[in-house]
């Protein structure tokens, strides 16, 4: 269990640094983790959600907030 853990904050970890690579501080509104993923507001109201692919790249999937 502790190994998931920390596989878990590893992941997260990395895609942070990913999200952070891509957007200022100041373009983000809000970033919230969501189990392996972050949920990632920009201030222009765009929501996504943020994951990494298998070769650690960003992937950003748009969010509909009307479902």
């Amino acid at each position: 269990m502790e190994d998931i853990q920390k596989s878990r904050m590893y992941i997260l970890a990395a895609l942070r640094d990913r999200i952070r690579e891509n957007f200022s501080r100041a373009d983000i509104a809000e970033l919230e983790a969501v189990g392996d993923q972050y949920r990632l507001r920009l201030k222009t109201g765009e929501l996504y959600m943020a994951r990494l692919t298998e070769d650690c790249q960003l992937a950003l999937d748009s969010v509909d907030e009307a479902c």
